[in-house]
C-alpha cells in the first residue's frame, strides 16, 4: 500500500523551496542527489538523510524534492511491513514514473527495521530519504555512507511570510505576534488556529524536541532543560552506566527508581535526579545489552 501523508496535508501547503528554506544553496547537493537518481544515476551516497525538530518540515522538504525532480514518493506508513514499501519502491507507477521511499519519523525504528534498510540500500535499486530528529537516530553503518541535510528552524520572517499568504484574514498584528513566538512551521500554524486573539500568546523558550539516544546525550551533557524526560528510567541508567557516570550518583539513582512506587511524589523526585546524571561520553548503548541495569560494561 503507497501511503501519502505527513502533517502538512491538514493546512495550507507549502509548495516551494523559496517558502521552506531561507538560502537555497545549502539544498543544492540533495538536489543534486535526487536528480541523478530521476535520470538514471546512481549517487555515491544513498540513503539522503533529513535532520530536524519536529515540525521544522522535514517530511515537506522531502516531499517537494522528489516531485521537484519528477519522481513519485512512497511514504513508508509504520503499519505496513517495511518490505512492502520497498517493493512499492522498486515498482514504477502506471505511467512509468521513478518512485522514491521516504521513511519519515524514523527514529522509533528497531534494529530489525534498520537492516532491511541496509540490505535494500546496498541494491541502490531506488533513493531513499529517511527523516529523523538527530543524526544519531540513524545507525553509524548507515549514517557514513549517507548525505546528510540538517534543517533550521524557520526564522520569523519566513514564518510571517507563509502565515500572511495563506490567512490573509487575520490581523496583520496577531499574524506578527505568532511568528514572534513560534520555533516551527507546525507551532505557527497551530498556534494561529487554536488562538482567538482574545488573549496573549506567552513566549517560553522553544527547545529542540528530543527523543531515544538524543534525550539521553542532551541529559548527560547537561543540556537538557527539564526534570522530567520520555526514556524509560532503566534504558538512561543504563546508558549511563555504558558511558561511566559516578558511581555513587548511578547508585542513588537506582535506588530512588526502585523505590519511587512507594510514594506518590517519588517518581518525580526520581526522574528529576537522574536529570543530574553526567557522564564523559554519550555512547548509545549497544541494543542489545539495554535489558538489565547493572550488566552493561564496555570492553
Amino acid at each position: 500500500m503507497i501511503v501519502r501523508r505527513g502533517w502538512m496535508s491538514l493546512f495550507p501547503k507549502i509548495e516551494s523551496f523559496d517558502d521552506l528554506i531561507g538560502r537555497k544553496s545549502n539544498y543544492d547537493s540533495i538536489r543534486t542527489w535526487a536528480d541523478s537518481w530521476s535520470r538514471g544515476i546512481v549517487p555515491s551516497s544513498n540513503p539522503a538523510i533529513i535532520i530536524g525538530e519536529a515540525g521544522s518540515g522535514k517530511t515537506t522538504l522531502a516531499d517537494l524534492l522528489v516531485r521537484e525532480v519528477g519522481l513519485d514518493a512512497v511514504f513508508h506508513n509504520h503499519d505496513t511491513e517495511l518490505k512492502h514499501t520497498f517493493v512499492n519502491g522498486r515498482t514504477p507507477t502506471f505511467f512509468g514514473k521513478k518512485r522514491a521511499v521516504i521513511l519519515d519519523d524514523f527514529q522509533y525504528t528497531h534494529a530489525r527495521e534498520w537492516k532491511i534498510v541496509e540490505a535494500e540500500i546496498k541494491q541502490q535499486s531506488f533513493p531513499i530519504i529517511v527523516c529523523v530528529e538527530h543524526p544519531k537516530d540513524v545507525p553509524w553503518h548507515i549514517r557514513r555512507g549517507a548525505l546528510t541535510l540538517s534543517l533550521e528552524r524557520p526564522s520569523e520572517q519566513m514564518l510571517e511570510k507563509y502565515l500572511s499568504r495563506n490567512y490573509p484574514e487575520t490581523d496583520r498584528e496577531r499574524i506578527r505576534e505568532v511568528a514572534r513566538t513560534s520555533s516551527s512551521w507546525r507551532t505557527a500554524i497551530l498556534t494561529l488556529l487554536s488562538s482567538s486573539g482574545e488573549h496573549e500568546i506567552a513566549q517560553t523558550p522553544r527547545y529542540p524536541t528530543r527523543v531515544g539516544n538524543a534525550e539521553i546525550e542532551a541529559i548527560f551533557t547537561g543540556k537538557h532543560p527539564d526534570q522530567d524526560f520520555k526514556n524509560h528510567p532503566l534504558a538512561l541508567l543504563s546508558a549511563a552506566e555504558y558511558n561511566r557516570a559516578d558511581p555513587d550518583v548511578l547508585m542513588t539513582a537506582n535506588m530512588l527508581h526502585s523505590r519511587s512506587w512507594e510514594a506518590d511524589d517519588l517518581t518525580r523526585i526520581a526522574k528529576a535526579y537522574m536529570t543530574t546524571l553526567r557522564t564523559p561520553t554519550s555512547d548509545p548503548t549497544p541494543f542489545r545489552k539495554r535489558q538489565i541495569f547493572g550488566s552493561i560494561r564496555r570492553g
